[in-house]
C-alpha cells in the first residue's frame, strides 16, 4: 500500500528496522517509543503513531515498498502452552543497537514451527489500529471512564430491538468518525463486552504502572502485556525464518482471522457528537467515511489541539474477522431534519494540512487526527440483504 500521508520530519520511504523501549522525559506530556529507521537519523516516534508501526514497514512511501521476509500462517494454540521469551533468544533478528533484543516476546510451538511473535507487534495487531486505543491504554481505567455499557436497553425501535447499548461518556476521548467504521463498532464491543479481553487490554496499564523506570530526566518502560486467550485464532504475518524453516520471528501481523466474538445480536453506540441527517450502513476498506481525507502532514513531536474534529488518516490496514456478527447501528439522542448533507460530515478541508495523532491537551498546537488502521472481514452480508 501506499500511503497517502506523510510523517513530516522523515525521509522518503523510510523503512523501521527495530522497535525499542516507549520513554517519556520529564517535561512532556505524551510518550514516544524507540526506533530505528534505515537512513534517518531519528530514534523515535510518538506511541500513538503504533498503527503505522511494525519491524520492515516503510513509511512515507514514493513507490510500492516491497515487503522484506516471508510469509507465513500459523493457528495459536492455547496460552497455557506460550512461553516468555526476548527478541535476543530468537536469534534471527541482525539488528543489535538500542533496545531492540530486549523486547519482550511470546514463544510458541504451531504446526512443527517455532514462533517468536513480538509482544508489542501482538497488541498492535489485537488493539492498536488506531491511535485513540494507543493512547487510552497508558491511562488508568480509561474505558470505564469513557464507556458506559447498557444491556437490554430500553429502545422505540421494532425493528433492531438492542440488546446492548455502548455509551461514549462526555468525558471520551474517542473521535465520534471512528464510530463510521463497522469495524472499529465490532472491535470496541469486544473489548467492552468481553472480561477476558478487557483484562487483557488493561494489563497493558497495570504492567506500565508496576514496571515503569523513572530518572529525574525521563520515564521509561519495556512492553508487555497478558493476551486475551486466542485459541485457534489463524494469523497471517511475515517475518524472518531459520535456514531450516523450523524457527520464525514475525515482524508484522497482515491478518487476525476468527475472533471469538460475544453472542450478542444487535448493538448500539451512542456519542455525544452524534448528530443525524441519513443513515448508512455501508462498510468498506479501512471503513466508509462521510470525506475522505486529503494528504496530511503528520508532526512526529507536535501535541493535539482540542479546537477542531478530527482529521481522518490512514495507515496500512490490518485485516480482522470475528466468528460472529451482530448488527451495530449508530443512536442518536435527537434526530435533525434532513437537509441532503451526510451523516456525521466532517469537514477536514478546513484544517491545518499538518495534524497530531496525540489526544488534546493544553500543549497542543495544532489539530488532532484519528488513524485508521483496521479492515474487518467479518462475514456479515446477511444483516444488509
Amino acid at each position: 500500500m501506499k500511503q497517502v500521508d506523510r510523517f513530516k520530519k522523515l525521509p522518503d520511504n523510510a523503512r523501521i528496522q527495530a522497535m525499542g523501549n516507549l520513554f517519556k522525559y520529564s517535561d512532556r506530556l505524551t510518550w514516544d517509543i524507540g526506533v530505528r529507521i534505515e537512513n534517518s537519523t531519528r530514534q523515535a516516534l510518538k506511541f500513538s503513531q503504533l498503527p503505522y508501526l511494525s519491524r520492515q514497514v516503510v513509511l512515507n512511501q514514493t513507490t510500492a515498498a516491497i515487503p522484506l521476509g516471508f510469509p507465513i500462517e500459523f493457528i495459536l494454540p492455547d496460552n497455557a502452552l506460550w512461553q516468555m521469551a526476548t527478541v535476543k533468544d530468537c536469534g534471527l533478528v541482525k539488528f543489535k543497537t538500542g533496545d531492540e533484543q530486549s523486547q519482550n516476546c511470546f514463544m510458541f510451538e504451531s504446526e512443527d514451527k517455532t514462533i517468536f511473535l513480538p509482544q508489542l507487534e501482538l497488541a498492535r495487531a489485537l488493539f492498536f489500529t488506531n491511535n485513540y486505543f494507543a493512547n487510552a491504554a497508558l491511562v488508568s481505567n480509561a474505558l470505564d471512564f469513557e464507556f458506559d455499557v447498557e444491556h437490554n436497553p430500553s429502545s422505540d425501535d421494532e425493528e433492531f430491538p438492542l440488546d446492548v447499548l455502548i455509551n461514549a461518556l462526555p468525558t471520551t476521548n474517542c473521535p465520534k468518525i471512528l464510530f463510521d467504521n463497522e469495524g472499529f463498532r465490532y472491535l470496541l464491543a469486544w473489548i467492552l463486552l468481553d472480561s477476558d479481553v478487557k483484562d487483557s487490554f488493561e494489563s497493558i496499564y497495570k504492567y506500565f504502572s508496576q514496571e515503569l523506570i523513572k530518572t529525574d530526566k525521563f520515564e521509561r518502560w519495556t512492553f508487555r502485556f497478558d493476551p486475551p486467550q486466542l485459541k485457534g485464532v489463524k494469523i497471517s504475518a511475515r517475518g524472518w525464518k531459520s535456514s531450516d524453516g523450523n524457527i520464525w520471528f514475525i515482524n508484522r501481523i497482515e491478518a487476525l482471522e476468527n475472533l471469538l466474538f460475544p453472542d450478542i445480536a444487535d448493538i448500539g453506540y451512542f456519542h455525544p457528537n452524534f448528530t443525524e441527517n441519513k443513515p448508512s450502513s455501508c462498510k468498506g476498506t479501512g471503513g466508509t467515511y462521510p470525506q475522505l481525507p486529503t494528504q496530511r502532514e503528520i508532526d512526529e513531536e507536535s501535541d493535539g489541539s482540542s479546537d477542531n474534529e478530527s482529521a481522518l488518516i490512514f495507515c496500512d490496514a490490518t485485516l480482522i474477522n470475528f466468528n460472529n456478527s451482530p448488527r451495530t447501528r449508530k443512536v442518536y439522542a435527537k434526530a435533525k431534519a434532513k437537509s441532503g448533507g451526510k451523516e456525521d460530515e466532517e469537514k477536514p478541508s478546513t484544517l491545518s494540512p499538518e495534524v497530531s495523532t496525540d489526544d488534546s491537551n493544553s500543549r497542543g498546537d495544532i489539530p488532532r487526527a484519528t488513524v485508521d488502521g483496521l479492515d474487518d472481514q467479518t462475514d456479515n452480508a446477511n444483516l444488509y440483504q
